[in-house]
């Protein structure tokens, strides 16, 4: 109580203390031991004292608080003095977040902190010896709210202070996140979304953006370029950030907001890239003329555009546009047309991040219907005469020759898909060819693989037939091309040969038929050693059996508009499951791991489909059957195969397979989960077992060890020993993979809620 009524009277005395010493330079005879001491207990009367001492309880203006940050700035005692400043500050920065502000002091406290970043960028104009941006972020994350956007804007001049201490940077981060600004505040229980709330999209945009510019009813672009030009470090976490905002906001809105914790960013980014239904949800937000939603997001849309444009931003900085693109209404995209000739640079450059997105951006804003058609007929003709030297090009040549090409590539089946019909132009029939001599003729990896790319976007879009495709060369020579770099384990051209397969169609003498040859191509490439690769595969498989109606496709449509309806499948995907769930009990390792990779992308991807739904209960006694094998690989995939299983089936077949996978681990039968063997079954590690002169590891091995010995025992000790094996590792694998959340989630209410 004593401290509490003398607070305020001994808070004046010391810095009258300070002022007769000197204020900011002390004179030079003076006690600075004093000083340091007169500069704690500031802090400490400040924290003891009554709520008026930090904050007035009229008109508020944080009179001590800017006293203490303009001593730490131009206080010239000494280091010493500044820990003793410093720690003044700290011991404020707790009394502080502790105090429930008001709408009009958190105002005042978020004008004061803005204006110390300003000064601290500053230092001479402002006539500081130092800076204060890290305090001031401080006081940002741990004395206003989330929601706060000008305390996000602290934060994001803090990330761009790349000549500050990297602390500063740190703690910036650290306040742009949702989960650290509550892990900072000792919220760690804070884990339900809806108790964090986030700034507004628009209001975050017009901060970033509008906010630094006079006339804020400018055009997007000319906002965008005035807020480059005057925080040009701060610029990309400016975008980065607002979209993520954007993102939140509309799942928060349409679908369920995601969970705050450590991922937050990655799991935004991911579901916005993959997720159909958060995709809709944020074309629906960026559309929304609510909040000024559409406004905000042309913006966005704007700076993003200029991430990838300008040379003197990373690349990574622009890797969402196209994203980004794909989720605008083609009404956004229309004020960045005039805007075309600024990818070009970026077409032609050698960097191949932004070379990528730049050619990647230019097929959707240059099909757009209400592009310059003579100008954009000059870019391609140009495009086409940088191809037509390909044979010639090295070093950065074969760049410019690369970016013309996918260029072209996505700027032709873009096209093809705005106008619902394949093309005939003759700078077209020229491109083609150019691409098939390329794919077929050249020796270098760069061209190689841009020219996987541009046959994947035609044939995915329909841009070229089979009948056009025929004149220039025949589809099974481009398979056999494809398939001849796919075996080597190459991602491009193994979707490649699954896009190629969007113009083939379904014939049906099975001699003649081109997809039928596609598809057993793609079957042999079970050879591959690179595990990785067979998703792809398995992917691919998808675009062949079902065409558009593969989810795997549903994200690689960038242009507002429905799904094409090509091509008309009926029998390929009950035909090909089939095989798969044949292959997965094969003896030879390499086609089972593979099929077992294979069979799950065509439940993840076609799982929606009739032919799968008819097949989940074999599908689900295989990847039963699969938990029990040696290789972990394919131990994992198959408990996420059982996963998957249960999230696309209904109540009742979802209460069936968690009671099939309960009895499976509680029974007696130990051929539950041992499976079923043939003679080249591997059962045992070769070397595990050793014999003198090798080893036992098959059945067939097992079988002449006991005849050779005379004992036909052997075969059934041996086999206990292999089924035992098998179902340990069925158990771990039911551990280890995450099979476990199928039990949890049906204990809520499926069947172990009914049958505890």
């Amino acid at each position: 109580d004593s401290l509490h009524a003398i607070a305020p009277r001994v808070i004046a005395r010391l810095r009258d203390f300070v002022d007769i010493q000197g204020w900011p330079r002390p004179g030079p005879n003076e006690d600075l031991t004093s000083r340091g001491y007169a500069y704690e207990v500031i802090g400490l009367l400040a924290a003891a004292g009554p709520r008026s001492v930090l904050i007035e309880t009229e008109h508020p203006n944080l009179d001590l608080l800017r006293y203490l940050f303009d001593t730490l700035a131009k206080d010239s005692s000494g280091s010493s003095i500044i820990v003793s400043i410093e720690e003044a500050l700290s011991t404020l920065l707790s009394a502080t977040s502790r105090l429930q502000l008001t709408n009009e002091e958190q105002s005042v406290l978020e004008e004061f902190l803005v204006d110390q970043m300003a000064q601290s960028a500053d230092l001479e104009g402002s006539k500081r010896l130092r800076s204060t941006r890290y305090v001031t972020i401080r006081f940002a994350n741990r004395c206003l709210p989330y929601a706060s956007v000008k305390a996000r804007w602290i934060n994001i001049l803090g990330v761009g202070a790349v000549t500050d201490r990297a602390e500063v940077r740190e703690e910036a981060e650290r306040g742009l996140s949702p989960y650290w600004h509550q892990m900072l505040n000792g919220s760690l229980g804070l884990a339900q979304p809806e108790q964090i709330v986030f700034p507004a999209f628009a209001v975050v945009v017009r901060q970033f953006f509008q906010g630094q510019t006079i006339d804020s009813k400018q055009e997007p672009m000319a906002i965008v370029m005035q807020a480059k030009t005057l925080y040009p470090q701060c610029f990309q976490h400016m975008t980065k950030f607002a979209r993520r905002i954007l993102y939140h906001e509309a799942m928060s809105v349409s679908t369920a907001a995601p969970s705050i914790d450590s991922e937050w960013e990655r799991r935004i980014d991911t579901a916005a890239e993959s997720d159909d239904e958060v995709r809709k949800a944020i074309r629906l937000r960026m559309s929304s003329v609510e909040d000024g939603c559409v406004e905000a997001s042309a913006v966005l849309v704007s700076a993003i555009f200029v991430n990838v444009t300008d040379p003197a931003l990373p690349a990574e900085s622009g890797s969402q546009l196209v994203e980004f693109l794909s989720l605008s209404p083609d009404s956004t995209l229309v004020q960045l047309l005039p805007r075309l000739n600024d990818l070009i640079t970026i077409i032609k450059s050698n960097n191949h991040a932004k070379r990528m997105e730049a050619a990647h951006t230019f097929g959707i804003l240059a099909s757009h219907l209400e592009s310059d058609r003579l100008a954009i007929a000059s870019q391609v003709s140009e495009f086409l005469d940088v191809m037509m030297k390909w044979e010639l090009a090295i070093g950065a040549a074969v760049n410019q020759v690369d970016g013309a090409t996918v260029a072209l590539g996505y700027y032709y089946s873009r096209l093809a898909y705005r106008k619902r019909g394949a093309l005939t132009s003759d700078g077209f029939v020229r491109y083609v060819e150019f691409v098939m001599d390329i794919a077929m003729k050249s020796k270098d990896n760069t061209l190689q693989a841009v020219s996987h790319v541009a046959i994947g976007q035609l044939c995915l879009f329909g841009a070229v037939t089979l009948g056009s495709l025929s004149s220039i060369t025949k589809p099974r020579t481009i398979i056999d091309k494809l398939y001849e770099t796919a075996k080597g384990g190459n991602e491009r051209a193994i979707l490649s040969l699954g896009q190629f397969s969007m113009i083939l169609p379904e014939a049906a003498d099975k001699a003649d038929d081109d997809l039928a040859y596609l598809e057993e191509q793609l079957h042999k490439l079970h050879e591959i050693r690179q595990a990785e690769a067979h998703f792809a595969v398995g992917e691919a498989m998808s675009y062949v059996a079902s065409g558009w109606q593969s989810t795997a496709l549903a994200t690689k449509l960038d242009i507002d508009g429905p799904k094409p309806d090509k091509p008309e499948r009926v029998h390929t995907l009950g035909r090909m499951t089939d095989r798969i769930l044949s292959d997965c009990s094969n003896s030879k390792p390499a086609l089972k791991k593979a099929a077992v990779m294979w069979l799950l992308c065509l439940v993840q991807f076609c799982g929606q489909l009739p032919e799968i739904q008819e097949k989940l209960e074999r599908c689900q006694a295989v990847f039963k059957r699969c938990l029990g094998d040696r290789d972990e690989l394919v131990q994992e995939t198959a408990s996420r195969g059982l996963g998957l299983i249960y999230e696309k089936g209904d109540r009742r077949r979802k209460d069936d397979l968690v009671r099939d996978l309960v009895s499976s681990f509680s029974s007696d039968r130990q051929s539950q989960l041992a499976g079923n063997v043939s003679a080249d079954t591997q059962l045992f590690e070769p070397g595990q077992l050793p014999t003198g002169e090798g080893s036992v590891s098959t059945y067939k091995d097992i079988m002449s060890l006991a005849s050779e010995v005379g004992d036909s025992s052997l075969v059934y000790r041996f086999m206990s020993m292999a089924s035992s094996n098998a179902i340990w590792s069925s158990r771990a694998a039911f551990g280890r993979f995450g099979l476990s959340n199928v039990l949890s989630d049906s204990s809520v209410d499926g069947y172990l809620s009914n049958n505890p």
